[in-house]
């Protein structure tokens, strides 16, 4: 599977996304990871490559191909209250591999403000206090498109979902052409957008904890007439990922990184922090998210129509050429 499919469906298990409604973005996420895995090379560092498995030099192609795309962003900084001891040559690295200089952290809004702006103001805050703080890597991703085929408001009604608990939402519908997939384990439908690569795919699996993210992407897809019907859904979050990431095995981040070759110090990872935000209604769907790395101070028509008809437990992923770039689980 594709790197950040894998992290995707390693992360949904662990986030228990079949349980709670839920966002998680695997490009922001590995995309933080990926600066982090520059300060050092030490056993802190080489433990965290072993356990979260990326390809560097493909992640950062996919993030330049999301990067052209006119309807996505997708940027990274880092803050530090050590700017004066960052040396020269991880300096030039971090502009000539992620297009940005490192700024000396000087508060919680300084921080904030750059997630606002590079989000739409969809997250607005990640940190309250900066105190304790002593470095802080961001990513960030943006996106926001109308679907090739919108939904006419008209058509949108209440209706039953059935989730962890009955209730009532607003479900939009149409009939059209569509790509449509269903095997023994997933029905999914896949959505198109005006002015983007990027594609939205609905899957409603046999069982929400068994469903495999990858055989979703790359199922065969064929062009059939749909009779679509699916929860208009706003998705707000925040996962910390520390306590998930021990579990996978990655600990010593959290106790020291020997990172004084290039930030000029020994530092510990305090908390992984990732806000989420989508919001899929009748024009289109709208998508942020945030990762925060925060080291702490230094420490050692014509045929019959398919039915999809979403109204209970389902997935929904946003998909740039062929990788997941994030998950949305919607079960309540």
């Amino acid at each position: 599977p594709k790197q950040m499919n894998q992290n995707a469906q390693t992360m949904y298990g662990k986030l228990r996304m079949h349980q709670q409604s839920g966002s998680y973005s695997p490009l922001t996420f590995l995309y933080a990871v990926s600066i982090l895995a520059q300060i050092s090379n030490d056993s802190s560092i080489q433990e965290l490559r072993q356990v979260v498995k990326f390809d560097n030099k493909q992640l950062l192609c996919q993030v330049a191909n999301i990067t052209n795309d006119k309807q996505a962003s997708i940027v990274a900084n880092m803050f530090s209250r050590r700017i004066g001891q960052i040396s020269s040559a991880f300096m030039s690295q971090m502009m000539s591999d992620y297009n940005f200089t490192p700024e000396a952290l000087i508060s919680a809004q300084q921080v904030n403000q750059w997630c606002s702006r590079h989000t739409n103001n969809k997250i607005p805050e990640l940190v309250n206090d900066i105190s304790d703080i002593e470095t802080i890597i961001l990513s960030a991703f943006h996106f926001r498109d109308e679907f090739e085929k919108k939904f006419q408001k008209e058509l949108t009604h209440e209706d039953i979902f059935h989730g962890l608990t009955k209730s009532q939402k607003q479900f939009m519908a149409q009939t059209d052409l569509f790509d449509f997939a269903k095997t023994k384990q997933f029905t999914a439908v896949k959505m198109s957008f005006r002015d983007s690569k990027m594609q939205q795919i609905f899957a409603i699996p046999t069982k929400m904890e068994e469903i495999d993210i990858d055989e979703v992407v790359n199922a065969n897809f064929q062009r059939k007439k749909v009779e679509l019907k699916i929860p208009k859904t706003k998705i707000e979050n925040t996962l910390r990922l520390k306590s998930i990431l021990q579990e996978l095995g990655v600990k010593k981040i959290f106790v020291n990184i020997n990172a004084q070759e290039s930030l000029g110090s020994v530092l510990q990872v305090g908390e992984i922090i990732q806000k989420n935000f989508i919001d899929t209604n009748e024009e289109g769907t709208e998508a942020a998210s945030v990762t925060g790395v925060i080291f702490g101070k230094s420490a050692a028509l014509a045929e019959e129509a398919e039915v999809f008809i979403a109204n209970v437990p389902f997935v929904s992923l946003l998909v740039y050429d062929q990788q997941v770039v994030m998950v949305n689980s919607i079960v309540e």
